[in-house]
């Protein structure tokens, strides 16, 4: 299974129940159709829930004038688009930014690991940040009352809306057709770029699917938001692995 499908089950309700079930034993049937469903909303609202949790504690923090230092995510994002712009517009100090051990980074792509929250709990908010010019890309797993894991981009081109949103996009991986899904789009105070994220049942589901190399094409109407990639995806993968469970990320 590849991490869109992961990511497509995670949304809509794909978990499908045996045809004898349905057709020998309809009440057991309608009786795990309802739970199913009631599974379903519950993780909706819950993923919900945890971003405008997020939205909140980034606006309450936004009047501190040590803010930056709560948002682990927010330095990195800012450290990618101030190299993004400065190579765009000064291609004249090309010397002064080879020296920069930031720039091979940049350059060549590379993955940093941390937990994305100001105290954070052991083996919640694991976070493995991929950056390689205008691919930006966290992969996250759980925390707070939020069980599953996420997949979320920034860029320049995605909407950025005043409050957090679901829209529908078109998603197209390395390998496979383009599928349409619904994520949530929003936009945290001093950031740069908006995102938009993709919710995934559990964090083992996104460890079961990952893979070493991944070229994202994300669309909203037609138009394209997003264009990614990673490398070293096991790597990642690994890292990740030993926050949740608890070791030395």
């Amino acid at each position: 299974m590849r991490l869109l499908q992961t990511i497509l089950i995670g949304l809509s309700s794909s978990f499908s129940l045996s045809a004898w079930a349905c057709s020998d034993l309809p009440n057991i049937c309608e009786m795990n159709a309802q739970h199913h469903q009631q599974m379903q909303d519950y993780g909706r609202q819950a993923a919900e829930n945890y971003y405008w949790q997020q939205q909140e504690q980034y606006e309450e923090q936004e009047s501190r004038t040590y803010y930056s230092s709560y948002d682990p995510m927010q330095s990195r994002i800012e450290i990618a688009t101030d190299l993004l712009n400065s190579d765009l517009q000064k291609k004249s100090q090309e010397q002064k930014f080879k020296q920069d051990p930031r720039y091979e980074r940049y350059i060549n792509g590379g993955w940093e690991f941390f937990q994305d929250s100001a105290n954070p709990k052991r083996r919640e908010y694991c976070a493995a940040f991929f950056w390689k010019k205008q691919s930006l890309i966290k992969v996250s797993g759980p925390g707070g009352d939020y069980a599953g894991a996420m997949l979320t981009f920034w860029g320049e081109d995605i909407p950025q809306p005043k409050k957090t949103e679901m829209i529908q996009v078109t998603l197209k991986q390395s390998t496979g057709d383009a599928q349409s899904v619904r994520v949530f789009n929003y936009k945290l105070p001093n950031y740069p770029y908006a995102a938009i994220s993709f919710a995934v049942p559990s964090a083992q589901a996104l460890f079961d699917n990952m893979l070493e190399n991944e070229h994202f094409i994300i669309e909203q109407n037609g138009k394209k938001i997003v264009e990614a990639e990673w490398t070293d995806g096991l790597k990642a993968r690994d890292q990740l692995k030993n926050c949740v469970t608890g070791n030395k990320i």
